[in-house]
């Protein structure tokens, strides 16, 4: 079995990618009616994003790309 650390990071992010990212979270906390945590959002979304490239191959990473080019 793994061993299990906790690990705290900061991340920085730009303006707008901070503005985004917020906005995100105000959507889903409005979508469920109930708060979440930066952090517990943060990890859902990488959750995602692992479920889907497990599901769908490296494909998804190519997919992700376009989806966010702006």
């Amino acid at each position: 079995m793994a061993e299990k650390t906790d690990e705290t990071i900061t991340i920085t992010f730009a303006a707008e990618r901070l503005t985004r990212l917020k906005k995100a979270r105000n959507l889903f906390v409005s979508d469920m009616g109930k708060n979440v945590s930066m952090d517990d959002f943060v990890d859902m979304l990488i959750k995602t994003y692992m479920l889907y490239r497990e599901k769908r191959g490296p494909t998804e990473s190519s997919l992700l790309t376009k989806l966010t080019q702006t």
